[in-house]
């Protein structure tokens, strides 16, 4: 079986509310011979995204009965955060373990985190995308935050992913790492080294999403990318795994720059505390 998850770039979302007929988890899945599931959604941010992959190995598997034999960790930009909106959820109680966990069907509001997933064998002729959209509100279940310095959220996710590899290496699953952004300076720490066999990008410092452009894929929306795109990381990937190469991205930014990095929110909110200042 293989285990992916990741955002939308991951379920192949394609603006305006489609997706493209084969992301390139269900192509992979069918190359390598295996059933997929996906704990991937639209939105996620990277502590949720490997967070999702480490639940599923140490607990999910147990009762479903299907431990993976791949993994693949798609990460986001480090802007990106999520947090539960406690106001309106009104189920997380401080020091109660089983109100903070998704196993526990009393708590309505917190399953709203727990995607619906289901098995289906990969499929040339039948669309095979293995998720349906989550029942959490964004704007009421969660808030988005955000993280001016970017520092914290890039640290906690290396330390995730390092975590995660640990857990993989004890059950011998191959692991593949795809980073959409790049690491920057973080390829010096110590976290990077560690995960850095895992890496599909050898020079992760910079990540795929700029590479794609530069292949010149279709972008429906400006935005995500096309399905020769999600062919193309397909193959990609079944190369990682079965023959354990890397690619090199290219580090020039394309003639498309504008869109290869992700939203720099920290005007907004210099603006916000700008705004608040004035009026305090």
């Amino acid at each position: 079986m293989l285990l992916s998850s990741g955002c939308s770039f991951t379920v192949g979302q394609a603006g305006g509310g489609k997706y493209v007929e084969h992301p390139y988890p269900n192509r992979l899945a069918e190359k390598l011979g295996v059933k997929l599931y996906t704990t991937s959604e639209p939105g996620s941010d990277n502590n949720l995204i490997i967070d999702q992959a480490i639940h599923y190995l140490l607990v999910d598997s147990h009762y479903e009965l299907l431990s993976p034999t791949y993994v693949t960790i798609q990460t986001t930009d480090f802007f990106r955060r999520l947090i539960f909106n406690r106001k309106s959820s009104g189920t997380i109680r401080p020091g109660e373990f089983s109100s903070q966990t998704r196993i526990r069907n009393k708590f309505t509001k917190i399953n709203n985190w727990n995607y619906e997933n289901e098995y289906q064998e990969p499929s040339l002729e039948v669309h095979t995308r293995t998720f349906h959209p989550s029942k959490l509100k964004p704007k009421k279940d969660i808030k988005s935050v955000l993280d001016k310095t970017q520092h914290h959220h890039a640290f906690e996710t290396l330390l995730r992913l390092a975590q995660l590899k640990k857990i993989c290496d004890i059950r011998n699953i191959p692991l593949a790492i795809v980073n959409y952004y790049g690491f920057g300076y973080w390829k010096e720490d110590p976290l990077y080294d560690i995960i850095k066999p895992n890496l599909l990008i050898e020079n992760a410092d910079y990540g795929l999403y700029n590479e794609l452009l530069w292949l010149n894929f279709d972008r429906p929306d400006y935005y995500h990318f096309d399905q020769e795109a999600h062919d193309w990381q397909a193959e990609t990937l079944y190369d990682f795994f079965i023959n354990n190469k890397k690619i090199k991205v290219n580090e020039k930014d394309p003639p498309t720059a504008e869109f290869t990095k992700p939203s720099d929110y920290t005007e907004e909110l210099e603006i916000y505390d700008q705004n608040r200042l004035y009026e305090g």
